[in-house]
């Protein structure tokens, strides 16, 4: 019997879409990347929302918790790139791992998964709406882009 992952996962942008690195129905173990960049001058971390649902906007997704990636190099804003990487392993354990784009070397990541710390007050809402069937996500999908254009 084959394994596979039940639900999409990525991390929440700033304009409140989600970048996917893992997709639902993909065979386990399995793992997905995405680069990064600083948003600021000299920014010494990231902190990366990581949700998991089928629709593209945060506020229908389910909040699992936030990856802060430490030991940033100095830069400009936009010129520090960071490769992100999700693995999911074959019990469905999730593990995180960064990169330095400009060095090649490993970053330290901090995982912490304690979604009853998510941000504003609609967590309720937000998990009720993540049960939704993905067939049915799918007809929400121009819905939800509209919502943060």
């Amino acid at each position: 019997m084959t394994e596979i992952l039940c639900r999409s996962m990525g991390i929440g942008l700033y304009t409140g879409i989600i970048s996917y690195l893992l997709f639902r129905n993909t065979q386990l173990p399995c793992i997905g990347g995405c680069v990064y960049s600083t948003l600021v001058d000299d920014q010494e971390s990231m902190v990366l929302d990581v949700y998991e649902g089928e629709r593209p906007h945060v506020k229908f997704c389910r909040y699992l918790g936030e990856v802060t990636v430490l030991g940033l190099p100095k830069g400009q804003a936009g010129r520090v790139k960071v490769e992100l990487h999700l693995r999911m392993d074959h019990e469905g354990l999730l593990d995180v791992s960064a990169l330095n784009l400009h060095t090649g070397k490993p970053l330290e990541c901090i995982i912490d998964a304690n979604p009853d710390q998510i941000a504003g007050n609609h967590q309720q809402q937000v998990n009720e709406d993540t049960e939704m069937d993905p067939i049915e996500a799918e007809r929400y999908r121009k819905a939800d882009y509209d919502l943060v254009l």
